[in-house]
């Protein structure tokens, strides 16, 4: 890369497909129960004569597509603002589960990763449901598969359920064999535009001092 110019990587990124992977966040986006809601109040409107439109939100930060970061299940680990922002840029697998018969996502589902994949997002029929809708029904993640993934070399899972783990659970093995892993999690993904296959990837958290987690915007980047 240090041979190649700006004008290049320009080029290449203007010829290529863009896919947005992250789940719109409005009044009806739902949240996990007992979360805080998301909404939005104005404190100046142009059309009430104030010379700019200003707005304040509330929202939990596991709203709709976000990132989990270690402090989320443990309370000496790293929040979002300290993560390698490395993490979050670089080649994604994207393996679709939808025709696939299984109570949840198993090593032998992730055989094949190639060497230079830095994340992996798993398609389920979740990517389907309306961000307005609660269906806890989802396909959690096998601890056993988050050893195949590290063991591979990838440092970033993304599921399009609301979490890696059951809702009712309240051990979180996936949680916690990704954070002992030293691996980060996104959750809420909607990945109903992406075919099975590899992409470069973009998943920047904000930058909260001292979070458990962020909202994100997810893009998937595939050359013509």
């Amino acid at each position: 890369m240090a041979s190649t110019s700006l004008d290049d990587v320009v080029g290449f990124l203007e010829n290529g497909t863009w896919i947005d992977v992250s789940r719109p966040v409005h009044a009806d986006t739902v949240v996990w129960p007992g979360d805080t809601p998301f909404s939005r109040s104005w404190m100046r409107r142009t059309d009430r004569g104030d010379t700019v439109n200003l707005s304040s939100i509330s929202l939990s930060v596991h709203t709709a597509t976000h990132l989990d970061a270690p402090l989320h299940v443990d309370a000496s680990a790293s929040p979002v603002d300290v993560l390698p922002i490395a993490h979050f840029v670089g080649q994604v697998l994207v393996i679709d589960l939808q025709n696939t018969e299984t109570e949840t996502i198993h090593p032998d589902l992730v055989q094949s990763i190639p060497s230079e994949t830095k994340a992996v997002f798993f398609k389920t029929r979740h990517s389907k449901i309306s961000e307005t809708i609660w269906d806890s029904d989802w396909l959690p993640i096998d601890p056993e598969t988050v050893s195949r993934l590290s063991a591979a070399g990838v440092v970033l899972v993304g599921t399009d359920a609301p979490s890696v783990d059951p809702q009712e659970s309240k051990t979180l093995p996936a949680h916690r064999a990704l954070a002992a892993a030293g691996m980060l999690q996104l959750e809420g993904l909607r990945l109903s535009k992406a075919e099975a296959g590899a992409y470069l990837f973009v998943a920047l958290p904000l930058r909260i001092e001292g979070s458990d987690a962020s909202p994100v915007r997810v893009v998937l980047f595939k050359s013509d």
